[in-house]
């Protein structure tokens, strides 16, 4: 599986058809317009940093458990695990940059991360997967 062979042109492939999926079936184009957005950001700070080992395997996990939520329809546990997705991204991102001095995580901050994921999150209580 190329998320654990580490490669790392298919992994942020791969992850990036993961989400659009999500939204697809979700019907929020509202949400996935955010996404996309915010992705813009992340996919090139990805490309330049990569996923670490330990990440991609927290990607695989985090996906199953997500989609798992989904499919039982269990909102508020895929609302956590979206969550907890998310933070993981964020702060593993930001170890990365943490080399790049004092105004890196501004670019990437707490609050405009809540406020994304607290968007993103109306999706999963739309999602139809059948």
């Amino acid at each position: 599986m190329a998320a654990r062979e580490g490669d790392p042109e298919q992994v942020f492939t791969l992850n990036r058809a993961f989400h659009v999926l999500c939204y697809q079936y979700s019907d929020n184009n509202e949400a996935f317009r955010i996404y996309d957005h915010y992705n813009s950001l992340f996919g090139t700070l990805r490309r330049l940093y990569g996923f670490s080992p330990q990440r991609r395997e927290e990607l695989i996990k985090e996906h199953g458990t997500i989609l798992d939520a989904l499919r039982s329809r269990d909102e508020e546990n895929a609302g956590r695990l979206v969550w907890s997705h998310c933070e993981g991204a964020r702060e593993e991102l930001l170890g990365h940059m943490s080399g790049l001095g004092s105004g890196a995580g501004v670019v990437i901050s707490a609050t405009s991360g809540r406020d994304t994921v607290g968007s993103l999150l109306s999706t999963v209580g739309s999602v139809d997967l059948s």
